[in-house]
């Protein structure tokens, strides 16, 4: 499979670190991401998606579309839902919305996983 440059489609887990071309990547993975459904764990470096004319909150719209929710690193391996005019720096979980029982572990306790808030 990967010989002729696919992808397995079987992928549980994606990790990205490619210093700002992090939704360039999504976007060329959409239907990878729609197939196999992977949780992703991204270093997106809001410095180097600046570099790129990007945000957060780019990639953040761009996955809704694919029915992912995106949680930003708070302390340790603890993430929550990232807040509109939150001050991002780097790491985020991107979780499909059907998957989001199995980071229940990292998010805060008294999260509400119907409304997204704490």
């Amino acid at each position: 499979m990967f010989d002729d440059g696919r992808l397995p489609g079987n992928c549980g887990v994606m990790k990205i670190d490619t210093d700002g071309y992090d939704l360039f990547v999504l976007m060329g993975a959409k239907r990878f991401l729609m197939q196999a459904r992977p949780i992703i764990f991204g270093e997106f470096a809001a410095h180097c998606l600046k570099w790129h004319g990007q945000s957060i909150h780019d990639v953040q719209v761009f996955l809704a579309t694919q029915d992912y929710e995106l949680y930003t690193r708070r302390e340790g391996w603890s993430f929550a839902p990232l807040r509109d005019g939150e001050h991002f720096v780097m790491d985020a979980l991107c979780v499909p919305r059907e998957k989001r029982d199995r980071v229940l572990w990292c998010l805060p306790q008294g999260y509400d996983t119907n409304t997204l808030t704490l």
